[in-house]
């Protein structure tokens, strides 16, 4: 491979595997002979469930279902609070249950968390939930799992958590577009479940493309957490308000769409 030495190597049995040596090579003969597959990017962690079916993760998700030659990606949860969308490392279950670690949650005030990704389905979708409490760790590097129940996940220091009951019951998705059908107008929503703990779902209508901020509000007028701040195609959207480290009380959010506020609702959270 001349000076692109593999950084990363997978072999699936003594025949089939991988390397990261400057783009993704293939090997079906145990390493006499390596492929390039053309368009596949890297690989920082790969699973295979059998000669066919497998992923691989480099910042991005994707899957393949014939050995390798051909990989589709996978999407991540994205939009709201999430300030970086990434996958790092994974740790296989079952042909339907993965595990993976990278993406990152802003919540205001200097608050970054880690977050862990499950897919129950193969990757076709992936939730995240924020396992830490009180030693605030921005990302997670390291995953590992043994069993449906009993996962480590750390950081490079080393720091991490370990759960033995398969983390926590409640899982987030971010922003997900219901529908590209045109409503007739903005519209925000109330959230559901209402009250709630310690998540709940907040849906919203865009009948134009524009720039959306929807903002979570204390009941002394303090900023939260910010769950959307971007710019949206015309559609149905719904998006996850994260109360896990929000006190129990009552909550305001509003929406403005090109710094115009569109409504202002209330929601309460209880503990």
């Amino acid at each position: 491979f001349g000076s692109n030495n593999p950084a990363h190597i997978y072999m699936f049995n003594a025949k089939l595997g991988f390397i990261d040596a400057g783009s993704l090579r293939r090997t079906s003969d145990g390493g006499n002979t390596w492929t390039p597959i053309i368009g596949a990017g890297n690989f920082l962690d790969m699973f295979f469930i059998d000669s066919l079916k497998g992923w691989k993760c480099n910042q991005d998700m994707k899957k393949t279902t014939d050995g390798g030659l051909n990989w589709t990606t996978q999407t991540l949860p994205s939009g709201g609070n999430i300030l970086v969308a990434s996958m790092l490392k994974l740790a296989m279950l079952n042909k339907d249950t993965l595990w993976g670690v990278g993406g990152q949650v802003f919540y205001g005030a200097g608050q970054f968390r880690g977050m862990v990704y499950r897919t129950t389905n193969g990757g076709t979708n992936w939730m995240y939930q924020i396992p830490d409490t009180t030693i605030h760790i921005g990302t997670y590097t390291y995953i590992k799992s043994r069993g449906k129940t009993n996962l480590w996940a750390y950081t490079t220091i080393p720091t991490g958590v370990h759960t033995t009951t398969g983390g926590d019951t409640t899982w987030y998705m971010g922003i997900r577009q219901l529908s590209n059908n045109i409503p007739k107008d903005f519209i925000l929503k109330q959230n559901y479940p209402n009250p709630f703990n310690p998540r709940t779902v907040i849906p919203y209508s865009l009948k134009s493309s524009a720039h959306v901020k929807l903002i979570a509000y204390d009941i002394l007028g303090k900023e939260v957490q910010v769950m959307v701040d971007n710019y949206q195609q015309a559609g149905e959207y719904e998006v996850d308000f994260m109360g896990k480290f929000s006190s129990s009380g009552v909550y305001f959010y509003r929406m403005s769409v090109d710094d115009k506020v569109v409504d202002t609702k209330r929601m309460i959270l209880i503990k």
